[in-house]
């Protein structure tokens, strides 16, 4: 197995992480958002609900 390269890090690494935290942050709010109305308007089957909430 050859070596990792070597990850050279920015050195204003600070605004990008947060920027990127938000962004992750709102795509996860308005998918499970999306998701629940889903699920209350019957789109899904109650089996598919169940397997993907509780796996």
């Amino acid at each position: 197995m050859s070596p990792r390269p070597t990850v050279e890090i920015p050195p204003h690494i600070e605004p990008a992480f947060i920027t990127f935290g938000f962004e992750e942050c709102l795509d996860s709010f308005f998918a499970f958002g999306l998701f629940a109305i889903a699920h209350e308007a019957n789109i899904f089957p109650e089996q598919l609900y169940r397997c993907l909430i509780y796996q």
